[in-house]
């Protein structure tokens, strides 16, 4: 078999370069993450930092719920698209649409799927804000996706320090006038929702001529993309599903209390996920530009996460009792995010099979991986969840772990 290495180094330095910006933009929102996971659990409690991690991941659910897989078609279509900005036009809008029935349907069922969450429903402005904060941060998925597309990574860097950075002096400023069961959700919500405010009107309309957030929608653009970009919605839903309800499980299978307790190692631990994630996004767009190289490409992003993670993973296994205790006594569970960081690599490997097979628009085998990987790892934290948050950091480990194999199966046989 030739091998085209000139394409190949094209490929590996683009994917390097985009990699950079998007880790970046994860960094800047993993320490802004710290920094105010740290102030809130300094300065609120345990609860209130449940409610708000609990609310932060119902918001995340329903966004997958409601992204109907557009997003992934602007990085797949939109560098042959003729009229770009209708894609990303016609997508945002649609989401919008979507995203604003999900989160609807969502607070009116809250006493069936979520009595804990309920506090919502009774505040009216925390259920308004809710409301913004998972429609603005869905723009802000797809906003995102257009300026990758779009060639403009730094885009998503800047947008991440602007949404990440602001939260820690909302939550100071806050916490003496407001009711601390709510402070630190309404902290969080805010600063999203000025930025989309900002890019929306300002930002993407001068980078994508063309651009506006409101309008009619195209339905000869969604007519185009509409099955690759709903086979990939199904999928992210399944792919995304037990990520998304780990907090949610430790409310459910464990206390409000130990909620608060998981969600800082939750937290710690998935930023060691950032970059698997932003490099699988970056391997996406580059192959999507260029399909050929693909198992060489695979191979580069393998390494680079490598190099980049392993080094963070065992610096954070070696201070875990250290940097735990920055959150206070409460939060000091050593155990648990060992156990959890120890996903690391077979996350990684999990993600990158993935995207291989988004590359290749083998749907139906997108949709089988995806749902395998679900359903095992949901299957293992149920069935350890009877030991608490431990046995659900347990289970969310053995059910990557046990993800590995099919993926490489249904690799290969995608391929005949």
């Amino acid at each position: 078999m030739h091998i085209n290495w000139k394409q190949f180094n094209l490929i590996r330095a683009g994917l390097i370069g985009d990699s950079i910006f998007l880790i970046g933009a994860s960094v800047a929102s993993t320490l802004g993450g710290f920094v105010f996971w740290l102030l809130a659990a300094r300065l609120t409690t345990s609860s209130s930092v449940g409610l708000a991690s609990a609310l932060i991941a119902s918001s995340a659910l329903l966004i997958s719920f409601s992204e109907m897989g557009l997003s992934v078609s602007l990085i797949r279509y939109g560098s042959s698209a003729t009229s770009y900005h209708s894609l990303v036009n016609t997508a945002i809008r649609i989401a919008i649409l979507l995203g604003t029935i999900v989160t609807v349907a969502f607070l009116i069922g809250l006493p069936l799927w979520a009595p804990d969450l309920i506090e919502v429903r009774k505040n009216i402005s925390l259920g308004l804000l809710f409301f913004l904060f998972t429609i603005v941060n869905l723009i802000m998925a797809y906003q995102d996706m257009a300026m990758l597309v779009a060639r403009s990574p730094q885009f998503i860097f800047w947008r991440n320090v602007a949404c990440n950075i602001p939260t820690s002096l909302f939550l100071i400023v806050l916490v003496p006038i407001m009711k601390v069961e709510t402070v630190v959700a309404y902290a969080f919500m805010l600063p999203n929702v000025l930025v989309v405010a900002y890019t929306s009107y300002i930002s993407l309309p001068k980078a994508i001529p063309g651009y506006q957030v409101m309008g009619t929608i195209d339905f000869a653009v969604v007519r185009n993309i509409w099955r690759y970009g709903f086979t990939n919605h199904l999928s992210n839903i399944l792919w995304s599903l037990p990520a998304y309800i780990m907090p949610i499980f430790a409310v459910s299978l464990d206390s409000l209390e130990s909620a608060g307790v998981f969600t800082i190692a939750w937290n710690i631990t998935n930023a060691t996920y950032i970059i698997p994630r932003t490099v699988s996004t970056a391997f996406f767009a580059q192959l999507s530009r260029s399909e050929s190289s693909r198992w060489h490409s695979f191979t580069s992003a393998i390494a680079i996460i490598l190099i980049l993670g392993i080094p963070g993973v065992l610096i954070l296994w070696a201070i875990s009792p250290w940097i735990l205790g920055f959150f206070g006594d409460t939060y000091v569970d050593t155990p648990l995010l060992r156990t959890m960081l120890l996903s690391f690599v077979p996350f990684s490997i999990n993600t990158l099979l993935f995207t291989l097979l988004r590359v290749s628009r083998q749907v139906r085998w997108i949709v089988i991986f995806s749902a395998c990987y679900a359903v095992t790892v949901i299957i293992t934290v149920l069935s350890l969840g009877s030991a608490g948050i431990h046995g659900i950091g347990t289970g969310w480990l053995i059910g990557n772990v046990l993800t590995m194999l099919p993926g490489f199966i249904i690799m290969i046989l995608s391929k005949k």
